[in-house]
């Protein structure tokens, strides 16, 4: 019986080299994009027995990309950028924040209207699926051409952030908010990650509506005049 090693962030059968850590590989079988967990140590590996020829079809090795060299991850925990996986693939928004021309898979919460969703490396019909299953199937979705991404009702905040942090190592989230706007006890007494004053959301029920986050990294940015403050993080 053969015993492989699969990563555990994508399922996909891996090579672990001579260093422990484990090559660069697509999270898609053929694939063109870097899993997280490329180069990283074997603690994101578990080993599954293959007894038979049927069972060993139900994992499939990824193509190896090591024409893409090691995955160095900045100081801050932003991922760099790896190659589109679409030769398609649509550009980030431009008002999105970058790190050496590099983007996160991506959540924002504007002062006014719909959520906007941003994946990074696919074509626009892939993203609209995408999106679609970060969602209950009765939620709709939309393509936004002032925000250049795909909006969603601002109720599914959560559910959308937590479904992105179980598919990438970390996200982007990034709200709208307007530094005037003192903290009050009605801010304050608040539960939901909704709002848009200085705070950003942070003293809503104490905070616990980000439970079982883990936050690299914040910083602001303006935005055609608007304040934004954004947080790097994935799951504790």
């Amino acid at each position: 019986m053969a015993v492989l090693p699969v990563c555990q962030d994508c399922c996909q059968i891996v090579t672990v080299n001579k260093n422990g850590k484990i090559e660069t590989h697509s999270p898609e079988p053929y694939g063109e994009r870097a899993c997280n967990a490329s180069g990283l140590l074997t603690g994101r590996v578990r080993d599954i027995v293959v007894s038979s020829a049927l069972r060993a079809h139900a994992v499939r090795r990824s193509r190896p990309t090591t024409s893409w060299g090691p995955v160095r991850v900045h100081k801050s925990g932003l991922l760099p950028r790896m190659p589109d996986a679409a030769p398609d693939a649509m550009p980030a928004p431009k008002w999105l924040p970058h790190l050496k021309g590099g983007t996160l898979a991506s959540v924002t919460l504007p002062a006014a209207g719909w959520l906007g969703v941003w994946l990074p490396g696919y074509a626009k019909p892939t993203q609209a699926y995408r999106v679609e299953a970060l969602t209950q199937r009765n939620v709709t979705s939309a393509w936004s051409a002032r925000m250049e991404c795909w909006t969603v009702n601002n109720q599914h905040f959560l559910s959308v952030a937590n479904a992105l942090m179980r598919r990438h190592e970390k996200i982007l989230v990034g709200r709208e908010y307007n530094p005037r706007e003192k903290c009050t006890s009605s801010c304050k007494a608040a539960r939901g990650p909704l709002c848009t004053c200085s705070c950003h959301a942070k003293h809503h029920g104490g905070g616990r509506w980000m439970a079982g986050w883990c936050v690299a990294e914040e910083f602001g940015t303006v935005v055609d005049g608007s304040r934004w403050h954004w947080m790097i993080t994935g799951k504790a």
